[in-house]
């Protein structure tokens, strides 16, 4: 049994392996969301990571979900992610980042910003951004990015070039369970011609096959949401 659970495993990652280099050209600029240890099978020690360190919910209250710190034996500078239902004070932020930063470093990793996953809803976008030069003045010199979604682009796109102009930039997300927006040129046109600082946030679905020229223009970069099952 374990035999052949061994080949289902390495047939799984194989597979993987070969949706990654069918549908993304590989760039530099690549950007990959670390979600649980199995992701880290897909990405070399080139690759620039994001992992996730867990969530804020609404009573504020925070549990560490994802990898533990450990020697990841990257090359490049790591940025952590926290996912946050509710926005706590910008200094009680700052004090748990500069915590799991600390953590990681003991272990050799090199921790570059944070990056903050939160569905803020359009209307509020200008607050948010507020928060977020809080949240800088507080962090310093830390990079800090955020995510966004398809709906700020259609609802409150300049709410959506505040926030980007407050951080270093925003990752789109053009995707929802992982399969891919419809009209997704039209988001992009939307994006550039408001002159948004954004990445766009992908899949491996074969959705995005047929926009491989998404990120042109004003786009930074991708970032790849590593959604392969090994188990």
């Amino acid at each position: 049994m374990d035999h052949f659970r061994n080949i289902s495993v390495f047939t799984l990652l194989l597979t993987g392996l070969i949706i990654l280099t069918a549908l993304f050209q590989y760039s530099g600029d690549d950007e990959y969301w670390i979600w649980r240890a199995s992701d880290l099978e897909f990405v070399s020690t080139k690759d620039r990571l994001i992992i996730y360190q867990g969530n804020i919910y609404n009573d504020h209250r925070y549990e560490h979900i994802g990898l533990h710190p450990y020697n990841l034996n990257t090359e490049k500078p790591v940025r952590l992610l926290l996912r946050l239902y509710a926005l706590p004070s910008p200094n009680k932020l700052a004090e748990l980042y500069y915590s799991l930063k600390l953590r990681w470093q003991k272990h050799g990793v090199d921790i570059s910003g944070l990056q903050v996953d939160y569905d803020s809803p359009s209307a509020k976008l200008i607050a948010y951004s507020q928060w977020i030069k809080q949240l800088q003045a507080v962090l310093e010199e830390e990079h800090i990015s955020v995510t966004g979604l398809v709906s700020h682009a259609h609802d409150n796109i300049d709410g959506l070039y505040h926030l980007s102009n407050s951080a270093e930039y925003v990752v789109v997300q053009l995707y929802q369970h992982q399969r891919a927006h419809q009209a997704l040129s039209e988001v992009i046109d939307r994006l550039d011609k408001h002159s948004v600082r954004y990445r766009i946030g992908i899949t491996t679905h074969s959705d995005f096959a047929q926009y491989r020229s998404l990120c042109e223009h004003s786009c930074q970069g991708k970032n790849i949401f590593l959604n392969i099952r090994t188990h």
